[in-house]
C-alpha cells in the first residue's frame, strides 16, 4: 500500500555488527538485542492506555520493521497527534536502547512509502537520504532533515521552523536545535539543524551505563556525552510537588500540542510514583492571557 506524506525514520543500533565477530559475542548480543527488540515492539505498537481512558491507544507508528541493526519507522498521518505519536515514540525507543548498551543514531524526513506487510517488504524514496545522513553522523542521536522540519514543528509545537530556531531551547521540548556532530570525511549536501530530545527523560545513572557502551569509540562517546549535558544546561519547567505526594518531590514535562509525557522524581532524581492525589491542568496560548 502507498502511504504519500509520512515522517520516516531509520535508525541503527551502534555496535552490533563488531559484536557478531565470535559465538560468544554473538550469543550475548542476541539475547540481549531480541529482549530490547520486544520492549521496543510493547512500549510502540502496543502502549498501555491511561487508568480511565475510554480508548485503548493507537501504536506510536503506523509501520515499523527490524532486520539486523537497521530500524525503519513510518509514521500515521501528518497532523498533531501523528507527529507527537511519531517523535514521542522514537525518543522513548532511543532511551530504551541506549540504557541497554545499544544506542541508536537516525535520521528523519518525509516523503512516501511503500509498505507490503505480508513480505515485510517496505520502501520509500526517502530512505538512500536518510541512510546517508545517518552514516555521516557521529554520536548517538535522530537527526532531523529540512524536508521535515516544518512539518515537524508546525504539527508538533505550532508555528515554523524560523521562529523555533530563533527561541531559547527548553529542556522538555521533544525536538532541539543542535549542531550534529558529523565525521570529519562526512560528504552531504546539507547539514541538519534539529534533532530528536532522547536525553530528557533519563535518569543519570542509566545515562552514564549508556555512555559507557560508547568507550570504546571516543569521538562518538564524548560527542554523545556533550548532546546529554547540553539537555542538561537548558532551562527546564518543574513543578515542586507537596509533601502528600512523596516520594515524588518535582514533575516535570516533556509537551507537544497533542499530548504530554510527565516524569516524576525523587529528590535524588531517580523516576518514582507519585503518593495522594494531584490534579493537572493544561492551558493553550489562549487561554493563558
Amino acid at each position: 500500500m502507498i502511504h504519500a506524506n509520512r515522517l520516516v525514520a531509520l535508525l541503527d543500533v551502534l555496535g552490533v555488527a563488531d559484536q557478531l565477530t565470535s559465538a560468544a559475542g554473538l550469543e550475548m548480543i542476541s539475547s540481549a538485542y531480541g529482549e530490547i527488540i520486544a520492549e521496543a515492539r510493547e512500549l510502540t505498537e502496543r502502549p498501555k492506555a491511561l487508568r480511565g481512558s475510554p480508548e485503548e491507544p493507537r501504536p506510536n507508528f503506523l509501520y515499523s520493521h527490524f532486520v539486523f541493526d537497521t530500524i525503519v519507522l513510518v509514521s500515521h498521518e501528518l497532523d498533531t497527534k501523528g507527529v507527537k505519536d511519531f517523535l514521542f515514540g522514537i525518543s522513548l525507543m532511543m532511551e530504551r536502547f541506549f540504557e541497554r548498551g545499544l544506542p541508536l543514531r537516525g535520521t528523519i524526513g518525509c516523503g512516501t512509502v511503500s509498505i507490503i506487510e505480508d513480505q515485510g517488504l517496505v520502501l520509500s524514496d526517502q530512505l538512500k537520504t536518510l541512510s546517508k545522513i545517518e552514516a555521516a553522523q557521529n554520536w548517538s542521536g535522530c537527526a532531523i532533515i529540512p524536508n521535515a522540519e516544518q512539518i515537524i514543528v508546525e504539527n508538533l509545537l505550532g508555528g515554523n521552523i524560523e521562529a523555533f530556531l530563533s527561541k531559547a531551547p527548553l529542556s522538555g521540548c521533544p525536538i532541539v536545535p543542535y549542531e550534529i556532530p558529523m565525521k570529519v570525511d562526512a560528504k552531504v549536501e546539507f547539514y541538519p539543524r534539529i534533532c530528536v530530545n532522547w536525553a530528557y527523560a533519563m535518569e543519570n545513572e542509566k545515562v552514564s551505563k549508556g555512555l559507557s557502551s560508547m568507550k570504546p569509540v571516543r569521538d562518538k562517546h564524548d560527542n554523545t556525552a556533550a548532546f546529554v549535558e547540553y539537555i542538561r544546561s537548558l532551562q527546564d519547567e518543574i513543578v515542586f510537588l507537596s509533601e502528600e505526594n512523596r516520594p515524588a518531590h518535582t514533575m516535570r514535562f516533556m509537551k507537544a500540542r497533542a499530548g504530554c509525557r510527565i516524569l516524576f522524581r525523587d529528590n535524588n532524581g531517580f523516576a518514582v510514583n507519585p503518593s495522594g492525589t494531584l490534579e493537572i491542568t493544561f492551558l493553550d496560548e489562549t487561554e493563558k492571557n
